[in-house]
């Protein structure tokens, strides 16, 4: 029983948002909404967001408030989607996570660049000093 007391992480995720947070196995999932609402500055209440299991081979499921995180079958490393609820449109948001960019698209160009420009000579590091 001694595993219930090690605290778990898990990774948040909305639009282009990764949050990490530690949890317990013990904790509400309404106390993990309010882990992410001091994680997210505090600008949103517990009851305005709503967390979603991952499922890879199914639809993600809606994690209850007064379930535990271990009831839920959340577990370490759990990838978890938050929604918030649409004052305006009066409804809950989509889930909806930006896909990953990769950040070596333009790789190819820098490298040409570099080819490019002409190699400096040490001659010119050494300008300047005394």
């Amino acid at each position: 029983m001694s595993h219930v007391l090690n605290p778990i992480y898990i990774r948040a995720k909305r639009n282009k948002t990764n949050l990490f947070l530690y949890v317990n196995l013990k904790d509400t999932i309404a106390e993990v909404k309010s882990k992410l609402c001091a994680a997210l500055g505090g600008d949103r209440t517990p009851e305005e967001i709503r967390l979603f299991l991952d499922k890879s081979d199914a639809e993600p499921a809606l994690l209850e408030d007064k379930k535990t995180v271990d009831q839920s079958n959340v577990t370490n490393d759990a990838l978890v989607f938050f929604v918030f609820y649409d004052k305006d449109n009066v409804k809950w948001e989509d889930i909806h996570v930006a896909e990953f960019e990769s950040l070596d698209e333009g790789e190819d160009e820098d490298y040409e660049m570099k080819e490019e420009m002409p190699p400096s000579s040490k001659k010119e590091k050494g300008k300047g000093r005394a």
